[in-house]
């Protein structure tokens, strides 16, 4: 357990990492348009109708560079901004559903993992306090990906590699914080090995009673 508690702060950077990297991946698939958006993407919206493509717009690609390209892909932009999406009913009807998008903020998460692991690095040691931001960071996570995943099983999108790398930060950081606050880091990595400026004794016994003292690092 002491291996493993030592290990705390190692995890919560893989975490961080992982919602790095899932920031960049595909968060939302389309099967319907073939297309797929990335929490990143959802940030810094489409800078030209190439990262799109005129055939999603309706366009003619030689209307590619034409003021109304422009407009379309200002307005697909919104609709993916703001998640508007076609909704089936259980009865069948379809419906324009739209919601704001937080999936950028979600990964917020991730960037303050990072800061966490990085300063526990630095102490040799992932404490108490720390361990509650880092559950406290893992809730929001859980509630992004909870949240997405409700989306896409009533709407006609599929959730991306992004999504799971968010889920799995998740539970990995909320197992991290739990785990954390139960067994306190102990500092370090590794048991500390004697130095020659330490006093090790061990006291034996001999068959006779008599009692001795020898240095434990001659075993």
């Amino acid at each position: 357990m002491d291996a493993l508690a030592r290990s705390w702060k190692v995890l919560v950077l893989l975490a961080g990492v992982i919602g790095a990297i899932g920031f960049f991946q595909p968060f939302y698939e389309y099967p319907d348009i073939d297309f797929e958006v990335s929490a990143y993407k959802l940030a810094v919206g489409f800078k030209s109708v190439d990262e799109v493509g005129t055939q999603r717009l309706g366009l003619e690609p030689e209307q590619a560079t034409s003021k109304l390209a422009q407009v379309r892909l200002r307005e697909f932009e919104a609709a993916i901004r703001n998640e508007e999406l076609t909704v089936v009913s259980r009865g069948g009807a379809e419906s324009t559903s739209e919601h704001r998008s937080f999936v950028p903020y979600y990964f917020l998460g991730a960037a303050l993992l990072l800061a966490i692991a990085f300063y526990s690095l630095v102490e040799k040691k992932l404490s108490t306090t720390t361990a509650w931001v880092v559950l406290l960071a893992s809730l929001p996570t859980l509630w992004g990906f909870a949240r997405a995943w409700k989306m896409a099983s009533s709407a006609h999108i599929d959730l991306g590699t992004g999504a799971l790398l968010l889920g799995g930060m998740g539970i990995a950081t909320l197992g991290v914080g739990f785990g954390a606050l139960v067994r306190e880091d102990p500092g370090g990595f590794f048991r500390n090995s004697p130095t020659h400026d330490d006093t090790i004794t061990e006291v034996l016994q001999d068959h006779r009673g008599k009692r001795t003292v020898r240095d434990a690092r001659d075993v």
